[in-house]
């Protein structure tokens, strides 16, 4: 190639990189090096987003159980609520909270009173705090319950609270609507240790101090001779039973003991009643043991087999003996009240709680026209417990009680007692003021 060739070679090569240079936005000045474009500046960081107040429905639980099975779900008029809430019962929930300092409310209603009942509270695993819980004389007026002011929260995100029913082992804590969750500021800047919590309080009787407990008996089982089955049992006796061997005891046969007998006891203990209390399990047959059409069979038993079991062992008023049962128990207690001997009754007070009398309650009502037919005379006191809530029978047990003094009865005594609670808290609830009505106010004789 000639000089001249060159030259225009090279000032075409000059003209077609100075205009890639413009094209791309650098500079002609220079061929060796491009300049890059200078960096967008990045938006300031949003602040943190604060956590508004956190509601937490405490009967959407990601989780329950504990020492009962945990919570159960009822309703209220606003939604939900829980209870079956016994104490080492728990529920778990799933809250997305920010980093910081919480106070927590518990929206909960309880009739106790003068046993405290209380809340624990965990956050992943870690106890909080354990707090009371305020009596309001229902279980279905709630009440604001300050749990803590000190809830540290030490990462933004999904974290598990656990809300434990706490107090006395074995016994009704609270109902409660929900937590309310709201946010104080920002964390400590040291986060809280996790502390173990606790054992569950034992459970001992809240008794005037220098009275002697009970002897709970162990143990003891009996299977009917007309069907097969088997029956726990076991014997509460009172401390004074020893100090006469020629004193006899008033009865009352519990059933469901898996479930009532502890609280029986308990009430025994405090009110220093002068009382044998004997506990007989249902062994996964109150379905149908408690029902029609099985119902008069299992009542033989107790009458015939299981009663005089009994009375060989202790010793019992004979004249003042008491059957007590609850829901299909109650409802099996009613149907006792219409089939034991028509001239001596094998119980003379029959104690139904919360009995499910709208069970074939018309081949009811015809047991209790036969019986009216065959003897006028029912010489018994039949004291009828009803849960006057959504929830419970007490409108089946009202007219059942009143279908007993509509037929006409010589010598019944009747006696109502209802309680605006749940069906499973009528027991509990109710046990002082029935075994009142049918001994009166206990303490020693």
């Amino acid at each position: 190639m000639n000089l001249l060739s060159r030259h225009f070679v090279h000032k075409c090569l000059l003209f077609f990189t100075s205009f890639l240079l413009f094209a791309c936005g650098g500079s002609s000045g220079s061929t060796d090096q491009l300049e890059q474009p200078a960096p967008t500046p990045s938006p300031p960081s949003a602040p943190p987003l604060e956590t508004p107040e956190v509601r937490v429905e405490l009967e959407s639980w990601t989780n329950t159980g504990g020492t009962y099975d945990g919570f159960g779900r009822y309703d209220l008029s606003n939604g939900g609520a829980i209870n079956f809430n016994q104490a080492g019962d728990f529920g778990e929930y799933e809250v997305e909270l920010q980093k910081g300092q919480y106070r927590v409310v518990l929206e909960a209603s309880t009739p106790i009173i003068k046993t405290p009942t209380q809340v624990q509270l965990h956050i992943n695993d870690c106890l909080v705090t354990t707090a009371n819980v305020r009596g309001t004389e229902s279980w279905n007026l709630f009440e604001d319950n300050l749990v803590t002011d000190e809830l540290v929260v030490n990462t933004s995100g999904k974290h598990t609270l656990k809300v434990i029913g706490w107090g006395e082992a074995g016994t009704w804590q609270w109902n409660a609507d929900r937590l309310v969750i709201t946010r104080l500021g920002d964390s400590p800047s040291a986060p809280p240790s996790c502390v173990e919590p606790p054992a569950l309080p034992p459970k001992v009787p809240t008794v005037e101090e220098g009275y002697d407990y009970g002897e709970i008996v162990t143990g003891f089982s009996i299977s009917p001779s007309q069907y097969s089955a088997s029956y726990a049992y076991q014997v509460y006796i009172p401390h004074t039973y020893n100090m006469d061997t020629n004193k006899g005891f008033d009865l009352i046969i519990v059933t469901d003991a898996e479930w009532h007998f502890d609280s029986f006891v308990r009430n025994v203990d405090r009110q220093q009643r002068q009382l044998i209390v004997v506990g007989l399990e249902n062994s996964g047959r109150r379905n149908t043991d408690f029902r029609l059409p099985f119902a008069p069979t299992y009542i033989d038993f107790l009458s015939d087999e299981f009663l005089p079991q009994v009375l060989n062992a202790y010793r019992v008023k004979q004249d003042n003996i008491t059957l007590e049962g609850f829901s299909f128990g109650g409802l099996m207690v009613g149907l006792a009240l219409l089939l034991d001997d028509t001239e001596q009754p094998k119980f003379k007070n029959l104690l139904s709680v919360d009995g499910a009398f709208w069970d074939r309650s018309s081949e009811i009502n015809t047991l209790l026209q036969q019986r009216h037919a065959s003897n006028e005379a029912l010489n018994v006191k039949a004291v009828f417990v009803g849960a006057s809530t959504q929830q419970g029978n007490g409108t089946v047990v009202r007219s059942f009680a009143n279908s007993l003094r509509q037929a006409g009865f010589m010598g019944v005594d009747i006696q109502e007692l209802y309680y605006d609670v749940p069906h499973e808290q009528a027991v509990d609830i109710s046990i002082n003021e029935s075994l009142n009505t049918i001994y009166g106010s206990g303490g020693p004789e």
